[in-house]
């Protein structure tokens, strides 16, 4: 059984933002949500990690709500299925996310190999 456990808009002030998080703390959910967007919601995490030691799994959403709203498209599924979404997103959006893929994809190929001996 799915129990939501709370809801909140994302725009809030500064200050806001410890009671909120101690709010999440006290609600201890199995799954916390974030959909800031990149990077604020990654660095939404970093910052209060060790205060949200009760929570289940803390799930940054990415660009999920814009491929959901139908604001960006989806990979054709031949290059979903082979793990290459991706590149097609770097196709659409190239000047925002060529670098970040060079930086990130090769940091995770390096790890691959260095760890699969």
């Amino acid at each position: 059984m799915l129990v939501f456990a709370g809801a909140r808009s994302g725009y809030f002030a500064p200050d806001e933002e410890i009671a909120i998080v101690d709010e999440i703390a006290r609600l201890r959910p199995d799954i916390l949500w974030i959909g800031f967007g990149v990077p604020l919601e990654q660095r939404f995490v970093a910052r209060h990690i060790d205060r949200l030691r009760g929570v289940g799994v803390i799930k940054t959403s990415g660009g999920l709500f814009d491929f959901l709203s139908g604001r960006n498209s989806r990979a054709p599924q031949w290059m979903q299925a082979a793990g290459l979404e991706w590149a097609y997103r770097t196709m659409l959006e190239p000047r925002r996310l060529l670098g970040r893929y060079l930086r990130t994809n090769l940091v995770a190929l390096w790890q691959i190999l260095r760890h699969s001996q």
